[in-house]
């Protein structure tokens, strides 16, 4: 089902599953109730439908550079395309694990196969059936005693086991409510991708197009020479509405090629 179709599921659905039944007489109450129970549902399945949609339309904007917050903004505020952080993947499994696993003495090992658990987890939301397990390696070993440091053990372990295009699928999960309340029923989905992190962006660069095909390199401002000379990158020396539609223009005018 396209993703007209699916908005227009979801309206009808809105519409039972927020219905005020609590009046209702009694002779329809029952009859109102289950209506709205199965809206409820309904919506469930119709946004993971509309998420998996989603998906295929995705393309991916990583902007690096100093001048990379005012690209973003400009371009989400002035031009509606969508944003998401590349970290929210890492920080939400980080999230899922206890404390008490990196405040003791626990090991890097049992931290790892406790991580693993919570990939299976995240894997199963974002609609991942099968993926590369993740195995401990001895340059996994080290002594971590905050989040930042399992947020950096997490990042390594999937980028180079499992794949950074979790970043993608992650990206398209957390854009859903606000695609949906845009009505947004394009053929392409945009989503920037901000980060200062070199090697998370030449991560991405490499592994979202087992996604799409549809990755492009923005680099706002002064950045790594790294990056500057990534093949296809595109250069805003100045970051301005201006230049920002043009950016826009330009990677569009690619996509047609």
């Amino acid at each position: 089902m396209s993703l007209t179709k699916i908005l227009e599921q979801i309206k009808v659905n809105q519409l039972n599953a927020t219905a005020v039944v609590e009046n209702e007489p009694r002779e329809t109450y029952a009859g109102r109730f289950g209506r709205q129970q199965r809206a409820v549902e309904s919506l469930k399945d119709l946004k993971s439908e509309y998420r998996a949609e989603l998906r295929k339309t995705a393309m991916f904007i990583l902007v690096v550079g100093a001048n990379k917050d005012d690209f973003v903004n400009t371009a989400t505020e002035k031009f509606g395309l969508f944003s998401s952080d590349p970290m929210e993947l890492y920080n939400d499994l980080a999230n899922r694990v206890s404390p008490g696993l990196y405040n003791s003495n626990s090991s890097t090992h049992d931290l790892f196969q406790v991580l693993g658990r919570h990939l299976e987890d995240k894997a199963m939301e974002l609609g991942v059936v099968e993926y590369p397990l993740m195995t401990f390696k001895q340059e996994y070993r080290r002594n971590i005693t905050s989040k930042d440091g399992v947020v950096q053990l997490i990042t390594e372990a999937i980028n180079q086991q499992v794949g950074s295009e979790l970043v993608g699928l992650q990206a398209a999960y957390s854009i859903t409510d606000k695609a949906i309340e845009k009505n947004h029923s394009s053929k392409t989905t945009p989503i920037l991708l901000k980060t200062d992190n070199e090697k998370l962006a030449l991560d991405l660069l490499s592994s979202l197009p087992r996604i799409t095909k549809s990755v492009f390199l923005v680099v706002a401002g002064k950045s790594t020479k790294a990056l500057k000379s990534v093949s296809g990158a595109v250069s805003v020396k100045e970051v301005t509405q201006e230049s920002v539609e043009q950016t826009l223009a330009t990677i569009k005018n690619s996509i047609k090629k």
